[in-house]
């Protein structure tokens, strides 16, 4: 092994952690989703522009057009590699929101509780 290369890890499951000390002077791990959440945006700017050309809105009011009706919706069915590379677009969200939870959760037990 290299001189330097055991020590505290830095990440974990794709977010970053690091000890931090807690009200009652115990250390525990703190994760933070933020690298996670970067590097998935960066992989699907990087996807969209490769497969179709196209870029991200910057600003949007919300995730479909308020004239949106699925209903009269026309759009073509995915092919399989677009299917396969939607269903892990959810499975990178829904990790997202697991990471956040534990963010939000650890931000909740750091408190002090009566």
């Amino acid at each position: 092994m290299k001189e330097g290369s055991i020590g505290n890890p830095d990440i974990y499951l794709g977010s970053k952690i690091k000890k931090v000390p807690m009200p009652n002077m115990v250390e525990a791990w703190m994760m933070s989703p933020t690298k996670y959440v970067v590097e998935a945006v960066k992989n699907l700017k990087r996807y969209l522009e490769k497969e179709y050309g196209s870029k991200l809105p910057k600003r949007v009011s919300g995730p479909l057009p308020t004239d949106y009706r699925t209903e009269i919706d026309i759009a073509p069915v995915l092919e399989d590699d677009e299917l396969s590379y939607f269903h892990s677009q959810i499975g990178i969200l829904r990790w997202i929101v697991e990471l956040e939870g534990l963010t939000s959760s650890q931000k909740y037990l750091a408190w002090p509780h009566v």
